[in-house]
């Protein structure tokens, strides 16, 4: 077959095609621009930071019982502030949540991290609004025409307000969509007698109200459009005709059906609904807003700002925008005179909808379901502006004005695309919170953990329980009271004129300056040094910065030698903190004080012995469905005290500081304080002024019911400062002494035989020293044990090798031992915010396994690229919690031996042993 390739590239056909369908084109072209635009911005600093009202209101979304009442709980609010988009997200959330369980991304419901959901809320605003550019170019042009609705969906597009708003997870973006679909349905009612479009009409206007209060001025629209759809000489023969015709009727009968269906909670909950509208929204929330109205020209001044924000080409606070938004209702009052009335009634009708919230704290983005009005009567304008200028006969005149008008607009766009790029570049953290020129990772490095530090900004937060951070310490203190009361201050610029204190403070030398480099409006954050005296902070101290021993379920054990310094050290404390419970958001990092270092002590130590510091909590409290890790603060010391370790028989021995005890939430104990099940330990050592940490650790009962034969555990310790003395005490009283040096050394430690008595791990000495690779004999029924650390980010590229050695034993006659060895890594961000977690099951005699016994066996796995896979980006992954769970069952006991845990790069946990007991 002959091609002629003439016919192939026919410059004229090609020109015919590019003039039918330019238009076509180019709005494809603005919706893919804009919807890159919001998405590169869609992650703003997750997992970590959230906006205050996005946090609220998913909040509020997970708060629906979706099988109960329907009632949004958590705040009454729910009735009425966003309560359709949070039925919305609450049913895409689901949906989602479906999905990715489904496909394998999360292993459950419970452990799909909360953050996620902020990805898929921020989605659903971006597709709001980039739908609402939609509206304005392929459905308004048949109103408008054809270069209006560009203009109008351009301006859209590349608008700074829209683009902030559409990256978060608010309803904002559906009350525009849907208040401008409302209006195109008013201009169709003008044109069109059929009865339906009114239920359509008021429909999607009963959805706007639900989704935003702001678009309840959109009702005036449809309204005026009925009036304008009757014929008649006059008005007066229009409003009588307008009132013959039943039609008008359907709108607040379809509206509140609309309004009904999207918030379902008005039917379900109708009493409450209608007690807690008038007396919390009209008469509280509203009144309470009116009272800070002032004057007219405080409201006046307050609306010039907003509008300078909102529809400014530039950064600069420009009215150019709002004059020609006036120049285009204008000329659509003189060329189309109902085009012109209705535009010109609804944006005053809107307006005046929300001037309440404007009297009160008006914001840019409350503004944002007008932007769509004034980027049509901008592009009607500009249409005007240029039909007028290419109409004069004076060729040089013409000339003139169409250039100035095409050089106006050829600066006026860059400006503007100028703006748009900067906000998701912000979001994505270039500059001052990229991934490690984070502001909170130099205050890990530079500032002590439990500083107390003022911070004004909302948005990232800092590490929670790792710095004692007070938001909005007081508009109206000056430097003083910062001085007395905080050790930090945290500056963000664009808070300089709301407080007090930053005219005196910025005249001092920060410690260190954060610039969003490329991004000229976000703020520049400084740190301050006070002259706070530090001895009055009280130090607090967790795992984040530290790759040490850390039992997962109840235990942890914590190296700081920050605390070398006792002037610091004034009263104990222990916070119980619950980090994995990622689905209950409103409980996600709640800190539950269970000592007060100045209040009265919980006991639950029941032996003879009750210390005089008495301990932490009642070991029948202890219990979650989450996993724990406890947090220790330091404080006043009692030092040679003698304490009985044990309840029963006469040990005891002189300490040099005090014993802080714990126990298992399996832990049992009986009245007279014979049995106590899975108990564990930490001590504080004194030797003289300096105070360091030492670990000590109890193991679950390891019980040998079988044999009869002494009760063996085995682990692995050395000496973080050095060359040190250990002293191990078992649980018969029998000590030895140990000479550890930075090098991991084996320990044995045999019990007793009795079956009351349990394994007891004593490790005394001056220094601080790491646990690892705890080898338990048999253990009693169900009996879990899980042991682990944290790896810091520094390590984490090791994690692309991952090796682990396990044993396997059991009696040959033994039949069907029963027993299971799992490896869990939990990925945290630099927030201390919940990513994932990947389970790899070594062996689970529930599953049927029949792998070989006594017989080491060697894991090897790829971790990070595990890791990496949609919603769990290893850029985000600053810590890794890695822990072996070994679990046995009544039937059967299985012994489980772990051993030789390395990476490509570094030894997780310790180095290799060249042990001769081992056999491979």
């Amino acid at each position: 077959m002959k091609v002629n390739l003439r016919l192939l590239f026919n410059f004229d056909k090609i020109v015919k095609i590019i003039q039918r369908n330019w238009y076509i084109g180019a709005s494809i072209a603005i919706l893919l621009f804009s919807f890159w635009l919001r998405w590169s911005g869609v992650d703003w600093q997750l997992p970590d930071t959230t906006y205050g009202d996005e946090e609220a209101i998913i909040q509020m979304t997970h708060s629906i019982p979706f099988r109960g009442d329907l009632v949004i709980r958590g705040d009454k609010l729910g009735f009425w502030y966003c309560p359709a988009y949070n039925y919305l997200t609450g049913i895409v959330f689901n949906t989602f949540d479906f999905v990715v369980v489904g496909v394998g991304l999360f292993p459950s419901h419970d452990l799909i991290p909360v953050w996620t959901h902020y990805i898929v809320g921020r989605t659903i605003s971006i597709l709001f609004s980039v739908g609402t550019i939609f509206v304005l170019l392929f459905m308004f042009k048949n109103v408008f025409g054809k270069f209006t609705a560009l203009l109008a969906g351009l301006f859209l597009a590349l608008n700074g307000i829209d683009l902030h708003v559409s990256t978060m997870a608010k309803s904002d973006t559906m009350a525009m969509f849907l208040g401008t679909l409302t209006l195109y349905l008013a201009f169709k009612i003008m044109t069109t007698k059929g009865w339906s479009l009114y239920i359509v009409a008021g429909v999607v206007y009963g959805v706007a109200v639900a989704s935003k209060l702001f678009t309840l001025g959109f009702f005036v629209p449809l309204i005026v459009a009925h009036l304008l759809a009757q014929t008649g000489d006059n008005l007066f023969s229009r409003l009588r005709n307008a009132v013959k015709d039943w039609r008008w009727i359907i709108f607040p009968i379809a509206a509140l059906g609309g309004y009904a269906i999207s918030n379902p909670q008005v039917i379900t909950a109708a009493g409450t609904f209608l007690k807690e509208v008038p007396a919390k929204l009209i008469f509280g929330y509203m009144s309470e807003s009116n009272r800070e109205f002032k004057t007219v020209s405080e409201l006046l001044h307050q609306m010039k700002r907003i509008y300078s924000n909102i529809l400014a080409p530039t950064y600069s606070s420009s009215l150019l925008a709002l004059a020609l938004t006036f120049i285009g209702s204008v000329v659509l009052l003189i060329r189309q005179f109902k085009l012109g009335l209705m535009m010109l009634v609804t944006f005053i009708s809107v307006n005046l909808f929300i001037l309440p919230a404007t009297a009160a704290y008006g914001t840019p983005y409350h503004y944002l379901v007008i932007v769509p009005i004034c980027a049509l009567l901008i592009g009607s304008a500009i249409d005007a502006l240029w039909s007028s200028a290419i109409r004069i006969r004076l060729p040089l005149f013409r000339f003139l004005l169409c250039g100035i008008i095409t050089i106006a607009m050829v600066l006026a766009v860059p400006g503007m695309l100028d703006k748009a790029i900067r906000v998701p570049n912000a979001k994505t953290g270039e500059g001052i919170l990229s991934r490690r020129t984070d502001f909170r990772k130099w205050m890990i490095d530079h500032i002590p953990p439990g500083s107390r530090i003022a911070y004004d900004r909302y948005g990232t937060d800092l590490l929670p329980g790792y710095f004692d951070v007070v938001k909005k310490p007081g508009y109206d203190k000056r430097l003083d009271y910062y001085s007395k009361n905080f050790d930090y201050v945290l500056v963000s610029w664009d808070r300089i004129d709301d407080y007090k204190v930053y005219p005196e403070l910025i005249k001092r030398q920060p410690m260190a300056t954060f610039e969003a480099e490329g991004v000229k409006y976000m703020p520049r954050l400084a740190i301050y040094k006070m002259d706070r005296d530090e001895s009055n902070q009280a130090r607090m101290r967790n795992f984040y910065t530290e790759t040490l021993p850390r039992k997962m379920e109840i235990e942890s054990t914590f190296c700081d030698p920050s605390f070398e310094n006792g002037d610091l050290l004034e009263s104990w404390g222990v916070r119980l903190f619950h980090p994995y419970r990622a689905w209950k958001h409103i409980e996600w990092w709640k800190w539950e004080e269970i000592y007060k270092p100045h209040g009265k002590a919980i006991k639950w130590w029941n032996g003879k012995n009750n210390p005089p510091h008495s301990l932490i909590e009642r070991a029948s409290d202890i219990w979650s469905d989450g996993k724990f890790s406890l947090h220790i603060m330091l404080a006043e010391e009692k030092p040679n005290e003698k304490v009985n370790l044990l309840s029963e028989g006469d040990s005891t021995f002189e300490t040099e500081g005090q014993w802080i005890w714990h126990g298992s939430h399996s832990a049992s104990r009986e009245a007279d304080g014979n049995s106590y099940e899975g108990k564990y330990a930490l001590k504080v050592v004194s030797n003289g002024l300096s105070h360091e940490w030492s670990c000590v650790s109890l193991t679950n009962e390891c019980y040998n019911y079988n044999s009869g034969q002494p009760n063996k555990l085995t682990f692995y310790a050395k000496s973080v400062l050095g060359s040190k003395t250990l002293r191990v005490r078992s649980g018969d009283g029998t000590w030895s002494t140990l000479t550890l040096s930075n090098e991991y050394r084996r320990c044995e430690i045999v019990g007793s035989t009795k079956e009351e008595d349990n394994i007891l791990l004593i490790l005394e000495g001056a220094g601080v020293f790491y646990l690892d690779s705890v080898e338990f004999g048999p253990l009693p029924e169900d009996k879990r044990i899980q042991i682990g650390q944290v790896i810091p980010y520094d390590l984490l590229d090791g994690l692309q090798y991952f090796s682990i050695d396990y044993y396997l034993q059991c009696d040959p006659a033994q039949d069907k031992p029963q027993g299971s060895i799992k490896l869990h890594f939990i990925a945290e961000s630099i927030g201390g915010q919940y990513l994932n977690i990947e389970t790899y099951v070594l062996y689970d005699s529930s599953k049927g396994q029949n792998p070989t016994y006594n017989k080491w066996h060697t894991f090897n796995r790829n971790i990070k690229e595990d890791f990496n896979k949609p919603f769990v980006r290893w850029k985000d992954i600053e810590f890794m919690i890695f822990f072996v769970e070994v679990e046995n069952s009544e039937f059967g006991s299985l012994d489980i031996y772990v051993d030789n845990i390395q990476t490509a790069e570094t030894l997780v946990l310790r180095k290799f042993l060249n042990d001769p007991d081992r056999n491979r």
